[in-house]
């Protein structure tokens, strides 16, 4: 004999069952209907083919969400005539083992969304020469591309590749450096002025720090936002505060300046005005704090980024604490939202603002390289 809860479950599954074989009957002619559209608009938002108004693709999206519309994935990828191209391009991993770490989740995102007959290009250029940055995307541009993931330094330069992009219709993925003056499908990375904010924070609640010196190893600091915005959000928490913060700034050139002349001019500028909290902007506080550290062994120093001769600084004492900007997880998840909106034809956020890590000797992560896939971040 039949109990009520083994019926009720029973119902509830063919319940579902029919459900799901009623969104599977919608049809886009449906869709545009409900929208009040034309097929073939409805046809480019499914199939990303073309261009429509912000408001129309909402429009459409809502009538798909209330229609329980589900594109048949496997369907779609086998009608494909050519794989998906995305093309991903980095600094090389050499001069950074920032960008070591993206490459390295990138790489995983490609192996991951195989299945998906996704064909990976990654392109590499020097970090510290503009003209072989344009010389590359200039590849990419005439190459057959279906979307662009793009992680640079140069601010002006990757503004150009972005509206040329979006002159040929190919989504582009930034991530690391926010450019909100540039078109581009979505961007993965952290909130620069916020994580600014957080150094402030760090700072104002640890006891007796209160000359700050920022420095931003960078070749062009004018042409690199996202470092003076970390700067910029520091300060005002400072200046927010009823304690009596000084800060200072420096930025110096890593082509033109060796590690001990970089450590000769910070320590100049740390005697002049009596620093006593080193903030350094980017992943490459390795590079002069053991200087520093030996010089000046009360100094306080906060870096970014959890590579390994950070972590093994960390632990040793000479960096103080690491803000972490995730940059493994930016890697795979560029090549997730592409695959969310080329193939699954899902609707992508904006802006995906990774959580900071704040890293202290006493937490440090004993896999910190993997990226925490199973995760959601919007």
């Amino acid at each position: 004999m039949m109990c009520a809860h083994t019926f009720i479950l029973i119902f509830i599954s063919l319940s579902f069952e029919k459900q799901s074989a009623m969104a599977g009957k919608i049809k886009i002619k449906d869709i545009a209907q409900r929208a009040g559209v034309s097929v073939g608009t409805v046809d480019r938002v499914i199939h990303n083919r073309g261009k429509v108004s912000q408001k129309t693709q909402e429009k459409v999206e809502q009538a798909m969400e209330e229609l329980q519309y589900r594109p048949n994935v496997i369907a779609r990828t086998l009608a494909r005539r050519a794989p998906t191209r995305i093309f991903a391009l980095l600094p090389y991993p050499y001069q950074d083992l920032y960008w070591k770490k993206i490459r390295q989740g990138v790489l995983e995102g490609f192996e991951d969304y195989d299945p998906f007959d996704i064909k990976k290009h990654i392109l590499f250029y020097d970090q510290y020469d503009k003209d072989h940055f344009q010389s590359m995307f200039q590849s990419i541009l005439t190459s057959r591309t279906d979307a662009l993931i793009l992680g640079s330094d140069f601010q002006k330069e990757a503004i150009d590749l972005l509206q040329k992009c979006d002159q040929k219709n190919i989504p582009a993925i930034l991530i690391n450096a926010e450019i909100n003056s540039a078109p581009y499908l979505g961007f993965i990375g952290i909130d620069t002025f916020a994580a600014g904010r957080l150094a402030g924070r760090i700072i104002s609640s640890t006891r007796n720090l209160r000359r700050i010196l920022t420095l931003h190893i960078v070749q062009d600091i004018e042409n690199t936002n996202h470092f003076k915005n970390k700067e910029w959000g520091m300060k005002e928490i400072l200046h927010q505060s009823d304690l009596p913060f000084s800060c200072h700034s420096m930025s110096l050139n890593p082509v033109t300046t060796s590690q001990p002349e970089m450590a000769d001019k910070i320590i100049r500028k740390i005697q002049e005005h009596n620093i006593d909290t080193l903030y350094v902007t980017n992943s490459r506080a390795h590079l002069v704090a053991p200087s520093l550290k030996k010089a000046f062994p009360e100094l306080y120093i906060i870096g970014y980024d959890l590579v390994g001769t950070n972590i093994s600084l960390l632990r040793r004492g000479v960096i103080n604490v690491i803000i972490d900007q995730r940059s493994h997880l930016q890697g795979y998840l560029s090549i997730k939202t592409l695959t969310d909106h080329l193939v699954l034809s899902k609707k992508i956020h904006k802006k995906q603002y990774l959580p900071l890590n704040i890293i202290y000797p006493e937490n440090i992560p004993d896999t910190p390289d993997q990226a925490t896939k199973n995760q959601t971040y919007m």
